[in-house]
């Protein structure tokens, strides 16, 4: 997020963030899939550029996180473990108050400090519904300000602030960017990688009020230690 006092933004590196993962190797999030071919285009445009001030090797799909997960382990026994309770609880009440299909609306460019994103529109009630179902039946709760976006990339360097805003605005990501959720995904990411690809291990239906997933990518998920 960005403060008062930020002038620059802040410079992302390529690491392996064993400090935070401690030998853990995949975290998961839930999100929403952001991949239309409009939507795709647009996102790869705006990347082509802001891409002199990106960090190199930004592969993340596109997607609106809206809730963590944490990372997959077979029992808690770390605040921030993720274990078969804790999805059972997570879908038990998405099966009770997630909301019915959505849509969202995407734009215009705006800015945290680490990193440039589309800023999330449109029907915002219904998203913060499907967060807070998530919020509520999570052991560890995400009590950070929460800013729907859909991320660019990672700033490679500490670039002034006030002309990057200036930049972004400039930018036109193209009119009528509407997102149709119909699913929510829990989905994962390598932990030693920044800005790595996200795997979709399972599927949450808004309509049929359901998670969809083969027994065994879930129970894969959770020996992934």
């Amino acid at each position: 997020m960005l403060q008062a006092t930020d002038a620059f933004t802040l410079a992302c590196r390529h690491d392996d963030f064993s400090d935070w993962h401690q030998g853990r190797r995949c975290y998961a999030v839930w999100a929403i899939t952001a991949d239309t071919p409009v939507l795709t285009a647009a996102v790869d445009g705006l990347k082509a550029q802001l891409a002199p001030w990106l960090l190199p090797g930004y592969r993340r799909q596109p997607h609106i996180t809206v809730a963590l997960g944490g990372f997959p382990a077979p029992a808690r026994q770390r605040a921030d473990d993720y274990s078969p309770a804790c999805l059972a609880a997570q879908v038990a009440a998405l099966e009770r108050a997630a909301p019915p299909p959505f849509s969202l609306e995407l734009g215009p460019c705006a800015t945290f400090a680490s990193a440039p994103y589309l800023a999330v529109g449109g029907d915002g009630p219904s998203l913060l519904q499907l967060r807070q179902a998530l919020l509520d039946s999570h052991p560890e709760r995400d009590d950070f300000p929460y800013t729907p976006h859909l991320t660019l990339g990672l700033y490679d360097d500490a670039y002034p602030l006030a002309p990057m805003q200036a930049r972004l605005q400039g930018l036109a990501p193209g009119p009528g960017l509407v997102l149709p959720v119909r699913h929510l995904d829990l989905m994962t990411y390598a932990a030693d990688t920044i800005g790595g690809p996200l795997h979709t291990v399972a599927r949450f239906d808004l309509q049929q009020r359901r998670l969809e997933a083969e027994a065994q990518a879930l129970a894969g998920l959770f020996t992934q230690l």
